[in-house]
């Protein structure tokens, strides 16, 4: 359980940070001519990061209240709670992965001077 809330809170702290970036690559010196539509999909792409994110931190959170519940039905199920703990890891490894890959493409952007949208 420890990996998995590792990999929660990793995965929640990089989309938090991407949908910043994405909202705040408004500022960067190159905005003024950006129309009206890319601002306003950069604020609703900026608020689903975040909001995913939230989620993430979230569910690390409670992952010991999760533990708790579920202690009575792993002895029962070994097995299927392997399983199943091995692929939500997989998968917030994956969300790591895309999140890390987001905020790589939203700096180079940045670096550039360009809002990520527009």
């Amino acid at each position: 359980m420890t990996a998995l809330r590792i990999v929660n809170f990793g995965a929640g702290g990089l989309a938090i940070i991407d949908g910043v970036l994405i909202i705040g690559s408004l500022a960067v010196g190159k905005a003024e001519t950006v129309p009206s539509m890319a601002i306003g999909v950069s604020i609703v792409v900026g608020g689903i990061f975040v909001l995913m994110g939230l989620i993430l931190v979230r569910i690390a959170c409670h992952m010991h209240a999760i533990e708790a519940t579920v202690s009575r039905w792993q002895e029962a199920n070994q097995n299927d709670f392997r399983q199943l703990t091995t692929a939500l890891v997989a998968g917030g490894v994956i969300c790591l992965f895309v999140f890390a890959m987001a905020a790589s493409a939203i700096l180079s952007r940045i670096g550039e001077g360009y809002p990520v949208f527009g």
